[in-house]
């Protein structure tokens, strides 16, 4: 398992844009420098219960929600390499490629 997180060392003086308050990444990315990118969900019953009751809680399907909370969410690691006039190349698709070959 390939484990990377961004760790700042010295003053920290960036705020995350206004858009995103909860950005954790807050440098100037540059070539060769590498990230782990972690979109997921997870089921919170104390942040769940307010829309239950909300205008729009008939639009979760709250059956689903249940036979999944055991688990308590579910998370998608990729790794990323960023690469000077290509952007950001996944580590992860390159190593599953690798793995299935």
């Amino acid at each position: 398992m390939l484990a990377v997180l961004c760790k700042m060392r010295g003053a920290h003086t960036k705020r995350p844009p206004e858009a995103y308050p909860s950005l954790r990444c807050l440098r100037d990315l540059q070539p060769g420098m590498v990230l782990t990118v972690e979109p997921g969900f997870y089921f919170i019953e104390m942040l769940l219960a307010p829309w239950k009751s909300s205008h729009l809680g008939h639009t979760f399907n709250w059956q689903k929600i249940a036979d999944f909370s055991a688990y308590g969410g579910i998370r998608s690691e990729d790794n990323i390499v960023i690469r000077p006039c290509k952007g950001a190349e996944s580590l992860t698709e390159k190593a599953l490629i690798t793995l299935n070959a």
